[in-house]
């Protein structure tokens, strides 16, 4: 029987409950001071205590847990250095810790550039908005060191500590796409099977989207939990025309609350063409993505102000 504190059991929790590749999810516990499971003697302090017990996992499961961190999550103990050992008896390492000898795979020091490569290789990028406390922290500390280049460990757990939770799900792929490398190489695939294409022609019935030339072509994807891909003619600049209408609102509803936003425009479909100029009983546009609707949201962003001040804080918003 093993018995840990409360920090070690939050970890714990957070490892998915795992001791090592051998024993199970462990059983808890709570119980006072003394013998375990007994009431009497001693403190009535609460204290943890856990059992491992058998378990049998699938290859799936196995190789989860060995695949992602390998060294760490099967055996947290075996993968520290002896002075963690000798300083930190009976605790588990941080999951700063275990970021740290995921990337380091044995090394003192994380080269700068490894860190970001494997960070894009989870599909998140340096430039994720979330990441701004990491970045920051990253770029600060690189300048004060004395080599700029690499990272060793306490380095490391400074930058990362402020998006620890993110960058943990990032690296033990807990994203809606695990295997993110191996999807992207499917997309660009795709990509260049699609650019071979060259029938129809541009858009002419509205001046800005004549002026495009047909030979531009690009993806860009992002997945609900922020993975990033582009591929091709991505920083071109074009016009969004109606594919503004969904950003728009969302501006409209983050800087205003769904609430407000629908006092003014309604949710349901209007069952008439996008640009007919039309009300619903209400004596509301029917939802956002009609003309309509659209032009409620346009005169709810930043109200007061110029249309030319509107055009900045939109175009602001889309690029973040």
């Amino acid at each position: 029987m093993i018995r840990f504190g409360r920090a070690a059991f939050l970890q714990i929790l957070l490892l998915n409950g795992r001791h090592n590749s051998k024993t199970a999810p462990l059983k808890v516990r709570l119980s006072s001071r003394g013998n375990a499971g007994s009431g009497g003697g001693g403190s009535s302090a609460s204290r943890l205590w856990l059992t491992p017990c058998r378990r049998f996992c699938s290859k799936s499961e196995e190789s989860e847990i060995h695949g992602v961190i390998p060294k760490v999550a099967s055996d947290p103990e075996n993968a520290l250095p002896k002075n963690d050992k000798k300083n930190k008896p009976g605790l588990l390492p941080s999951l700063e810790d275990l970021l740290f000898y995921t990337i380091a795979e044995g090394q003192e020091k994380i080269p700068v550039h490894k860190f970001i490569t494997a960070l894009k290789s989870t599909g998140l990028r340096t430039s994720d908005p979330r990441l701004k406390e990491c970045m920051d922290m990253l770029r600060l500390s690189l300048q004060t060191s004395s080599d700029g280049v690499m990272l060793d460990k306490e380095l490391f757990k400074k930058c990362v500590q402020s998006n620890i939770v993110l960058l943990t799900q990032a690296f033990r792929r807990k994203f809606m796409i695990p295997d993110f490398m191996s999807f992207t190489s499917h997309i660009d695939e795709l990509f260049e099977s699609a650019k071979k294409l060259s029938g129809g022609k541009v858009a002419d019935y509205i001046p800005q989207l004549a002026k495009f030339s047909p030979d531009l072509w690009g993806v860009s994807l992002c997945t609900v939990d922020g993975q990033r891909h582009s591929v091709g003619d991505t920083k071109v600049p074009f016009c969004l025309q109606s594919c503004v209408k969904p950003l728009k609102y969302a501006i409209a509803v983050n800087d205003l609350s769904t609430e407000y936003v629908h006092r003014y425009v309604g949710k349901e479909p209007s069952g008439l063409r996008f640009n007919k100029l039309f009300l619903n009983e209400d004596e509301k546009p029917h939802n956002p993505m009609v003309n309509a609707g659209a032009i409620v949201i346009t005169s709810l962003i930043k109200q007061g102000a110029s249309n030319a001040e509107k055009f900045d804080y939109v175009s602001i918003k889309i690029v973040l």
